[in-house]
Parts: C-alpha cells; structure tokens; sequence
C-alpha cells in the first residue's frame, strides 16, 4: 500500500485510508527556547522521551513545537495520537492504528500491524496525555520500540511511563522574578513577557507603565509561572485592570473560570486541569495531597510527617507518597535540599473540597482543624528552638531556617492568634530578635501589636517581654 506525507502537519497517512487529521501548527512558544533545543535533542538520540510537567504547564504546546523542529530528521513524518478524551485502556493500541489510518487485518493484533506497517519507516509518533492510560500506553510503545529501533516516540504526561531507556523531561513553569528586582528584570522575566503578548495589541498601552510592570510580576509570581493560569490572567485585562486581577488571586477559579482550547481542539478550565490530575490519584495520595494545602511556600518531609501523616503512617509510608505525588506532577520538589513546594492553582484547589465539606469552619475536632492546629505547633516549635539558638549560638544556621519556614511561620501565626492567643504573643515575642537582625521591623511590630491586644490575660512577665520587643523595633525603625 502506498503512502503520503501531508507537508501540513507533519502526519504520515496511508494513500487510501481515512485517518483523523490535525494540523500542527505550533504556537509562539516564550521563554521556551532551551526547552525545545533539549528535548529536540533528546527525541533524535533516545527511543523515547516523556515530557512531564503539571497540568497548565505547556507540555502538548513544547511537544507540537519539538515535532515540527524535528520533523526533517524523519523521512515519514510525525504523526500524532490525542489520548485527552480516550476513556479506555484497551483502546490505546487502536486509537494510535487510527491514526495511522492503519486497519487491523488477517486477525493481527493492533501492536503487531504496527509493527509490521513501521518496520522500514522513519517515524515519530507524538502521543498526548497519558497519564490516565499510562501503562497501557507504556505496553504499546515498549512492545513496539523494542521491535523497532528506529521508533522515535515523545509522549506528554503527568507521570513517567517507566521504560527502560526512557529520557523523562519535567517542564516548569516560567520563571517569575522576586518582589525587589529591578523594573528590568521584571519586564526581561518570560512569564512576564508571555502575559503582554497574550493580553494583545489592544492592551499594550494600558500595560506599558512602571505601575503595571510591577502589577504584571506580582501576578505571574502568584500563579507560581503558570502558563495556562497566566493566559488567562491576560485575558481579563479585557474586563479588568491588573490592579483587579492581582487584587483577587487568592481566589483563582473565581477570576479565571474561562476555559482554554488545547491543542487537540478540546476546552479545559484552570479546574477542570487541575480536577483530572486530582482524578488520577489513589485515595491516600489524595488525602495527604488536600492536606498539604495547609502549607504556604517552601515545607520539608519532615514537616509533611508531622503535620499531616494520618493515623499509623509511618515516616517511610509518608515520604513514599510525597515521592508519588511529585511523580504525578501535584507536588514540585525544589532543588538543592530546599524541600517541596504546591503550586498556587493545586494549593486553593486542595482547600475548597475541605471548605465545603465545612471542615474549615472552626467546628471543633474537625480533621482540617487536626491538621492546621499541628501545622502551627509545628511551625511554632520550629520557630522557638531556631530563636534560642539565634541567642546562644552561631546565628547564621538559624537564622537560615527562620527564612526558609517564613511563609509557614505567619500563617502559624495568624492560626495561633485563633486557638491559642498567648501561644501567639510568646512566639511573636521570641521572634523579635529575628525580625530586627533581618531588617524585618514592621513586620515585626505588627504581629506584636496583633498577639498584645488578643492576649491581655496573658501572665505578666510574658506581656511585659513583648511590650519590651515591640518598644525596641519600633525605636529601631524610627531611629529614636
């Protein structure tokens, strides 16, 4: 049977047949240049490559943008295999034959027409979403990369398919600049730069300003880098001023509700992406992923031990799930020791089933009032024992762990102010010598102000202590 290559797309069809077709038309991609050159590199020289990242993180967009760099290096084309709305396992095998407009015939198996269609061909194959179909898709490409060693296959998922030889590629987000970097830096930032061309020519004007530059950082910065969440972010400045977008992050599916279309033609919101990974998890996955919501910036195995291991989890169980959940692209391990960190989008996501179960309530003894009181001792006892060796010994050690559990420590704080306000007002006043060593005073001043006036029956010396910490920083920030 004769063949056809369709200069369009890049898809290898068979004369004859009726394939499903698709363009491929890549997208403009920002800030994803060494990506593309790497992952290019790696589909010439490996058998398979799995890109792997969160949902709204761009794989499909980085895969379609590798395949048509790639597509001169295979005679035969590209040829693409949407898995997005396949609901069944079994249907794997057949839905790549279709693409291929490849029958099954003389009684074969799909897995062996393939193989034998493929035999002297050149061919990448792109398969798309395969986390919900991930060992079925890891059987057919192992069944057919080992027939066929010159099979090139770069597949997009949430999870590896765990091959031999698989080259896995984890996708970030885009890189957001800290809240003091220069307005230079702010606007060179590629979230930054992908937020204005997706916010288009009409809302050039009203974004080229200092004010907005700064608005626009702090934006991408809170939606972690997020392309999906930061294109839809640029959407709304249609209907709404940065100033209004930044304003209501903390309630992200609220303000971006709107659905996006993937490349595969198909409409996903920010939750619904978020809602098929969730899908996928196990029941204890699922558990100890809402229970992480807790969490605000950077946290350690050890305080996901603590604060939410449930009943008769061992450390090892614990750490074993933390591994699964950043295999599945729910939970991002930081480099260099720094520990684990949720993104935004999973983090409110893991709040609202507890929300609206009415576990956040204040109810007494209910399971998230369990996990936020032990994530305020926790934090808590993490900060007095730093702060006593702040005074005793060596500060720099110390004072680098009070830096890393900072975003953890105010909400401790803010809780402790709730359930246990002398609790709040010894903490506060143990961390004042932390705060003014890292030039952190009003900050300082206001957490004091905030436990003395909640505290009054605290005992004496207690109260006389923070009045003595808040005193002293606010003569150290006005010099007097």
């Amino acid at each position: 049977m004769g063949m056809r290559k369709d200069g369009i797309s890049g898809q290898t069809h068979l004369r004859g047949s009726n394939p499903i077709t698709m363009a491929l038309r890549p997208r403009r991609l920002v800030g994803r240049e060494r990506e593309i050159r790497d992952v290019s590199e790696s589909v010439t020289s490996a058998q398979v490559t799995t890109l792997l990242g969160p949902g709204g993180v761009g794989k499909t967009s980085l895969a379609i943008a590798v395949a048509a760099a790639c597509e001169p290096d295979f005679s035969d084309g590209v040829t693409v295999v949407w898995l997005g709305s396949l609901r069944s396992a079994d249907l794997v095998a057949a839905e790549v034959a279709a693409q291929f407009g490849l029958p099954r015939s003389g009684g074969q198996s799909f897995e062996d027409a393939l193989s034998v269609w493929l035999t002297e061909r050149d061919v990448l194959l792109l398969i798309d979403n395969c986390e919900h179909v991930v060992s079925a898709v890891a059987d057919l490409v192992s069944g057919l990369t080992g027939r066929l060693p010159r099979l090139r296959v770069l597949a997009t998922s949430r999870e590896p398919l765990w091959l031999d030889g698989e080259v896995t590629y984890r996708l970030a987000p885009l890189g957001v600049v800290s809240p003091d970097a220069s307005l230079e830096e702010v606007a060179a930032s590629a979230s930054v730069r992908l937020f204005r061309e997706r916010a288009g020519a009409r809302a050039a004007v009203a974004l080229d300003n200092e004010r907005a530059c700064r608005l626009l950082g702090d934006i991408c910065r809170r939606v972690d880098g997020l392309p999906l969440a930061i294109e839809l972010a640029a959407a709304r400045v249609v209907g709404l001023d940065p100033e209004d977008i930044a304003s209501h992050l903390d309630d992200l599916f609220t303000l971006l509700p709107q659905r996006a279309r993937r490349a595969d033609g198909a409409l996903r919101s920010l939750r619904a992406t978020v809602e098929w990974s969730d899908a996928l998890l196990t029941v204890e996955e699922r558990r100890l992923l809402r229970r992480m919501g807790v969490f605000s910036g950077r946290f350690d195995l050890g305080a996901i031990k603590e604060v939410c291991a449930s009943e008769g989890q061992t450390a090892a169980r614990v750490a074993d799930l933390t591994a699964r959940l950043v295999e599945k692209s729910l939970l991002l391990k930081l480099g260099n020791g720094e520990g684990y960190q949720s993104l935004e989008t999973i983090r409110q996501y893991c709040v609202e089933p507890l929300e609206a179960d009415g576990e956040t309530d204040g109810k007494t003894g209910s399971e998230n009032d369990a996990v936020r009181e032990r994530h305020a001792r926790y934090y808590q006892g993490v900060a007095l024992q730093a702060c006593a060796g702040l005074m005793t010994e060596f500060e720099r050690p110390h004072i680098d762990v009070l830096t890393r559990i900072d975003d953890n420590l105010r909400v401790a704080l803010a809780h402790l102010l709730v359930i246990d306000r002398v609790a709040a007002l010894e903490l506060a006043a143990t961390l004042f010598p932390a705060w003014w060593v890292r030039a952190r005073l009003r900050e300082g001043i206001g957490w004091l102000e905030q436990a003395i006036a909640a505290a009054p029956e605290a005992p004496t010396e207690l109260l006389a202590t923070a009045q003595f910490a808040h005193g002293f920083m606010i003569a150290q920030e006005t010099e007097d």
